[in-house]
């Protein structure tokens, strides 16, 4: 049997359907009333965001990996967006440090996100935007985000797709396939415009659908994401909170009870439990 000190070996597709499905029950999943706000985001290493696995996915979490936990659910299409870093190898303290740093502050908005991660003696190169400075609003949700790179800090189209989301702005476009117009018709009932993923697609019994998803994609119809990649070697490493301007404060409505301390613990850094809140 394996102990505490021997290395993880976990499979991501084990890994990712137990987190959706805890998040289900949480949220009580109810058709596009209520559930899952887009895929669950397990990116690796030099991979910094939109990468869950697709079915035959061998990928296993491993030691020496960074591991980007990002999900989020909605009620009514109102989302709550949260993301945490694990790691097991000590080296990558400071990286996850330099990030949660700012997860720390996002109460104080006004704080310069990047004076925060250059006050560590090894620098990280800062990817999240800081546009939410700008023409902040009460009553409003925002989702700040930071990532953390060890390598260029500029990320590009990499790997396998999984990710995909109907073209909110899209008219209408005629389908002659009958197979694509019964796809397009499972993912307007099921996913709406919110984001989703070929795996949701399988659990709802969906098979060889592939090259009719690649037509809607050539319509225009629905959006790929592919997973975005730093340089091959680098590690990246990302926090996130959603936040609620209310007149005297600053709510994050993505930060439960059971967050605990925000500083990282070597070998153990605990997932935040989202507070689902419906904003009216």
């Amino acid at each position: 049997a394996k102990t505490q000190t021997d290395p993880p070996s976990i499979p991501i597709c084990d890994l990712k359907p137990r987190l959706e499905d805890c998040s289900r029950k949480l949220i009580k999943e109810s058709g596009l009333n209520a559930g899952l706000a887009f895929p669950t985001g397990c990116s690796l290493n030099n991979c910094a965001a939109h990468y869950t696995p697709n079915a035959g996915d061998t990928t296993v979490l491993q030691y020496d990996d960074v591991c980007k936990i990002d999900f989020g659910t909605h009620i009514n299409g109102r989302i709550i967006d949260g993301a945490f870093t694990v790691t097991f190898n000590p080296k990558y303290d400071r990286l996850l440090e330099a990030c949660a740093g700012i997860d720390i502050r996002l109460c104080d908005v006004g704080e310069s996100i990047q004076e925060v991660m250059e006050s560590y003696e090894n620098k990280y190169i800062l990817t999240a935007s800081l546009l939410i400075f700008i023409h902040i609003q009460e009553g409003e949700v925002y989702a700040i985000e930071t990532l953390g790179s060890t390598g260029k800090g500029v990320v590009h189209d990499d790997l396998d797709c999984s990710h995909y989301m109907k073209n909110f702005d899209v008219g209408h476009v005629p389908i002659r396939l009958p197979r694509a117009k019964h796809l397009l018709n499972v993912v307007n009932e099921n996913f709406g415009t919110l984001a989703f993923c070929r795996r949701w697609l399988d659990r709802l019994g969906e098979s060889k659908y592939l090259m009719t998803l690649k037509n809607l994609c050539d319509l225009g119809i629905i959006d790929p994401y592919p997973p975005l990649c730093d340089a091959k070697g680098s590690y990246t490493a990302q926090f996130e909170h959603t936040i609620l301007l209310r007149p005297t404060c600053k709510e994050v409505v993505s930060r439960g009870d059971d967050y605990g301390d925000v500083h990282m613990h070597k070998h153990s850094h605990s997932s935040p439990m989202q507070k689902h809140t419906h904003i009216q």
